[in-house]
């Protein structure tokens, strides 16, 4: 199999010499990549894969696409499944508070507002998330914001490097803004790595609500 480059920095131009019949990406790269295909007279497909219920709709596209309708049902019905246990799990229970964190490589960190995939998951598990957006998936961090938040729950998304990534929250999580939050408190501090979590949804999602639902609504 050709190589291409890694996921985060494909060459349009290798990718052009295999000639492919589709190519596909994710519509939070189009920015970035969407000149270099076109400057290789590529048009790719860029996927919607923000919402649980983005990559729905994708599977049962593709599914038609190319006459895999019968695995695309499948493969719904079984996120519709884990929808439903995660529903009936938090059913009339008070929502716990939650804070969902991106690590950035040799960054620091985003705030996942519910805007975001994982806020999508933390929203279908029943949990609250404490930074709300209509418009904007990541936010900077704010530390009074976060002290005013008092997270129930902390969610810390490490899908690019992830062992950097670790090493980075380790350390953040030392200082005395961390050690007062109710999350840290109580040790529900919980580390999303791949291949179930990852910033766009992908075909692990029942995995990771009932991983998220879990942690939310532990039993007691």
């Amino acid at each position: 199999m050709a190589k291409v480059g890694s996921p985060m920095n494909p060459s349009a131009e290798k990718i052009a010499a295999t000639k492919p019949t589709a190519v596909y990406s994710v519509t939070t790269l189009k920015d970035q990549f969407d000149k270099s295909f076109k400057q290789q007279h590529i048009t790719p497909h860029f996927l919607n894969l923000q919402t649980v219920a983005d990559l729905q709709h994708v599977v049962t596209q593709m599914g038609q696409r190319y006459d895999r309708q019968r695995a695309a049902r499948q493969a719904n019905a079984e996120i519709k499944a884990a929808i439903r246990t995660a529903q009936q799990r938090s059913h009339r229970r008070s929502k716990p508070r939650v804070l969902v964190l991106m690590g950035l490589p040799g960054a620091g960190y985003m705030i996942g507002t519910s805007k975001s995939y994982v806020g999508d998951l933390v929203r279908l598990a029943g949990g609250r998330n404490v930074f709300t957006s209509k418009t904007q998936e990541y936010i900077q961090p704010n530390d009074e914001a976060i002290q005013n938040a008092q997270p129930q729950v902390i969610l810390r998304l490490e899908h690019a490097m992830p062992k950097l990534v670790t090493s980075q929250f380790q350390q953040e999580f030392k200082k005395s803004i961390w050690q007062q939050t109710p999350a840290v408190k109580s040790k529900r501090v919980y580390d999303l790595q791949e291949p179930d979590f990852d910033a766009t949804a992908n075909m692990h999602v029942a995995r990771a609500l009932r991983r998220v639902s879990d942690w939310l609504y532990p039993e007691e």
